[in-house]
């Protein structure tokens, strides 16, 4: 068996030996159990919730995980009504998250939601779902999440108990303000139970677990963003085991290390890659604070917290290696770190620099989507590191780059350092999304296998490394050629006095697009737009590309996980250029823009009046400007 990767080839053999042959565990909860006789006196999760203590801690050992995990998964079994259950969690990060999460695939399915979405957001998704049972927090000062579950569940009959977790006892001396009792709350729609989550390990005592199979359906990631209507994927445990063996298989870490969590839990990475990889493999999870990165001081006390607790590996996106890269490291023995993953989106050149300039710590590139169960590629845990690619592939997977055969609507593969759109096939893809009207055009059929078409574009190079050039659907599109906006980015983030940077298509009538930037300027320095566009001219190989205008933003919209979120620079982007047309053609500012993202028609755009109503003449006056605009527009001339 080979120890670790370091050459395409090593996965090479790897693979001569038939999957089946691994033997590997059948469900999540079995896998837990293998990992369990790894190391044995090893604990399994250790929760921090206070960045500021760093010593002031909470440990589950193995035998205390699985006990949490199966006492929940009875809990759920005995509460709901229906045999094979769909239990949404809308939590922060906290050990229930976890036991949640793998108690629900225990008996049924689990659906993690992120706790930052709106109620008609949450709504839609366990609408999605199907959700049977919700699991929140408690009721509590300072947060309004049990209100939005409440909300979101008034009108989803078949959500009929609502199970509430109480963070107050990780305060130290803080007694339970939550209540412990059973009761039921009136909503406008239909009453509802409340379950305290202390109550499970009671509920379902007398029950029988079910057995679960490697094809069995376990969790519903929902996808795409926080705009239009949710896609949910459907891993099962066969997925999320192999990709715990798989990911484990790149670099093996030395024994008593921890991985540290501060992931979101409702998404792969967090789950999966800083979960279920370390406990099937016999590792400690350290699970930082509620919020994970986004919790006041963790990152400017990260450092200690590995000192203090010799954490072994953690995984985080680039605007978080951005932040650390300024937090002096040199203070602190942080030898205990052997590696560290970077996903989500590519990493820049300069962040990774910096960030092995402050730390020294290898910082192995990831790629994957949830689709794909959090890992496709990673630069190899004991091989070369080319920065700005994403690595080799991980074993028994395929990645293949295509291109699409005009007026045929086929696939075939294209030459080594080709660009194209990315492929994937293997154990580790899911079974497709829940709904059959979001499997549309998402699989390449090619040599006898179904390929997921990641939408990615990217191109393998002689050694098998995977470099990503883009995606097809970011795309700038002037006038038939096709801008990739990675293009502009990579060159405009070499600038010294530029912290972050994306680019997208604003609206042109005789183009149908122009690349613009956005642009945040480091803190406490100066930069001009001139300044910009005359140092992109100098930066950005195609002259298409070059950006007709930059715009400097204070912050960059992102989504939970610290990818940047373009859909709202698109917005903004078009209500810029709406505005500005429309101040030019009218005498004052009598005139209010709203913007709405259907999933099937796009950008739907409404127009009209803010306090008089226009003329015929000023209606005319602007629909015969709006109207040479591709854009899908409603115009008003009344309020």
């Amino acid at each position: 068996m080979v120890k670790g990767i370091s050459t395409f080839q090593d996965i090479q053999k790897l693979e001569t030996r038939p999957l089946e042959s691994l033997e590997l565990p059948h469900s999540i909860l079995d896998g837990i159990r293998h990992g369990s006789t790894i190391c044995q006196n090893r604990d399994a999760l250790t929760f921090l919730p206070n960045p500021y203590h760093t010593l002031d801690i909470f440990k589950w050992s193995y035998t205390d995980l699985i006990e949490e995990i199966t006492q929940a998964a009875k809990g759920f079994l005995a509460i709901s009504e229906d045999k094979n259950p769909v239990i949404s969690m809308l939590l922060p990060n906290l050990p229930e998250t976890y036991f949640s999460l793998y108690g629900a695939q225990s008996v049924g399915q689990a659906n993690p939601i992120n706790p930052l979405l709106e109620p008609e957001q949450i709504k839609d998704i366990m609408q999605a779902a199907h959700t049977n049972i919700l699991v929140t927090l408690a009721s509590l000062p300072g947060t309004d999440l049990f209100e939005k579950a409440v909300k979101a569940c008034e009108n989803l009959p078949n959500v009929k108990t609502i199970i509430t977790v109480d963070p107050t006892k990780y305060a130290r001396g803080i007694n339970s303000i939550a209540g412990s009792l059973i009761s039921k709350i009136k909503t406008r729609a239909k009453d509802i139970k409340i379950v305290p989550f202390s109550k499970l390990a009671k509920i379902g005592l007398h029950l029988t677990l079910p057995i679960r199979k490697w094809d069995d359906r376990g969790a519903l990631f929902h996808t795409g963003g926080t705009t239009g209507a949710p896609k949910i994927a459907q891993l099962t445990h066969g997925n999320q085991i192999f990709i715990s063996w798989a990911a484990a298989t790149n670099r093996f870490m030395e024994e008593n290390k921890s991985i540290f969590c501060g992931l979101p839990l409702f998404h792969v990475n967090g789950a999966l890659i800083t979960g279920l990889v370390s406990w099937m493999n016999g590792a400690t999870v350290f699970l930082g604070p509620a919020q994970g990165f986004r919790t006041p001081g963790l990152i400017e006390n990260f450092w200690s917290i590995i000192e203090s607790h010799k954490i072994g590996a953690f995984s985080a996106v680039p605007a978080i290696f951005q932040k650390l890269s300024e937090i002096p490291a040199d203070k602190y023995d942080i030898s205990s770190i052997e590696f560290a993953i970077c996903g989500a989106a590519p990493i820049s050149k300069t962040t990774f620099k910096n960030f092995q300039s402050n730390t020294s710590i290898l910082l192995l590139e990831g790629y994957g989507f949830t689709e794909g169960a959090c890992i496709s590629s990673i630069s190899p845990g004991y091989g070369e590191q080319r920065v700005g690619s994403v690595g080799l592939k991980i074993p028994y997977q395929d990645i293949t780059v295509f291109k699409e055969l005009k007026n045929t609507g086929a696939f075939h593969p294209v030459e080594t350092n080709q660009i194209g759109i990315i492929g994937v096939t293997g154990p580790n893809v899911f079974q497709g999304y829940l709904s059959s009207d979001d499997n549309q055009n998402i699989w390449i059929e090619w040599d006898g296998k179904k390929w997921y078409n990641t939408g990615d574009m990217g191109r393998l190079d002689q050694e098998g490394y995977l470099w990503l050039t883009g995606r097809k659907k970011d795309l700038i599109i002037r006038g038939g050629h096709n801008i990739d906006p990675m293009i502009i980015e990579n060159g405009l983030i070499c600038h010294p006095l530029i912290e972050s940077v994306a680019a997208i298509g604003s609206p042109d009538p005789e183009v149908g697009e122009i690349p613009v930037a956005y642009v945040i300027v480091k803190e406490g320095k100066s930069l001009s737009v001139r300044d910009m566009l005359d140092f992109a001219q100098t930066v950005i190989p195609e002259r298409a590309a070059i950006p007709k205008h930059i715009v400097i933003i204070d912050q960059m919209p992102l989504t939970t996980i610290g990818k940047i979120f373009k859909p709202a620079l698109i917005e903004k982007e078009l209500k810029r250029v709406l505005s500005g047309l429309l101040a030019k053609n009218l005498k004052n500012d009598n005139h209010k823009i709203l913007i709405s993202k259907d999933k099937k028609l796009g950008h739907q755009i409404y127009i009209r009046p803010s306090h008089t109503a226009w003329s015929n003449e000023t209606y005319l006056r602007i629909k015969k400007i709006l109207d040479q605009y591709a854009l899908n527009i409603n115009l008003q001339k009344n309020i």
